[in-house]
């Protein structure tokens, strides 16, 4: 759905996009991160992306999935399950949400769900409530603000991030080996094609020693090494 078919403007504080999606070889499958206030009202929104002109455009995902939110809450509110899961697919990216006990939702916006586990995004959660928590009982940040702009709030949510939604870059996974495995393994592959079963076989037989053979028409051999592959049987 277009931003502007959205009826609801959104109020959240949007955070300055982090410079690079990818840090130290490693790549964020998060697009954004909402918190929606109890009335559904968005108070703070985070773009992991390096790109201004998505901002209206997450807000938007996140709206068109609230009646989504709803749904899972009256689903599973006899399960006592702050997470929400997989809510809804929207073009390229899939939304995913958790509900504190006060009925304040968090919702993530990924690439691809398929390059995070749910234990990760289960983890994301809890340090995204946490990191809520220890915001709320600082006195000096008002408990009823439209929106959050506390600078210890997003490095929270930053670390979040880093640690649960950030996955070895693309380029780092299936890469070449380091020069010393990829020698390593050169090696070893070229051991084991000069060697076959039958000549490593009869490499390993030490040569025998015979003083005298009978010859078949009478007098025998003199002394000499013979190798096991002339000794008659």
């Amino acid at each position: 759905m277009p931003p502007q078919a959205v009826t609801q403007q959104a109020t959240a504080t949007t955070v300055p996009p982090s410079a690079s999606s990818t840090r130290g070889g490693r790549s964020s499958v998060a697009a954004a991160i909402c918190v929606l206030g109890k009335k559904n009202n968005p108070i703070f929104l985070r773009c992991i992306e390096a790109y201004d002109e998505k901002r209206m455009y997450f807000e938007s995902l996140v709206f068109c999935s609230m009646d989504i939110v709803d749904e899972c809450i009256e689903r599973k509110a006899h399960v006592h399950d702050r997470y929400l899961g997989f809510l809804c697919p929207i073009d390229e990216y899939q939304v995913f949400g958790y509900m504190t006990s006060t009925h304040i939702k968090f919702m993530v916006i990924l690439f691809d769900e398929n390059l995070v586990q749910e234990s990760d995004l289960r983890e994301f959660f809890r340090q995204a409530h946490n990191a809520y928590i220890a915001h709320m009982l600082n006195p000096f940040n008002p408990i009823d603000a439209d929106q959050i702009s506390s600078q210890r709030f997003i490095t929270s949510i930053d670390n979040a991030v880093e640690s649960c939604l950030e996955k070895p870059a693309p380029s780092q996974q299936g890469g070449s080996l380091p020069q010393s495995n990829a020698t390593s393994s050169r090696r070893t592959v070229s051991t084991k094609t000069m060697t076959s079963p039958a000549t490593h076989t009869s490499s390993q037989q030490p040569n025998k020693k015979i003083d005298a053979l009978p010859r078949p028409g009478g007098g025998a051999i003199s002394s000499s090494t013979v190798s096991p592959s002339t000794v008659p049987p």
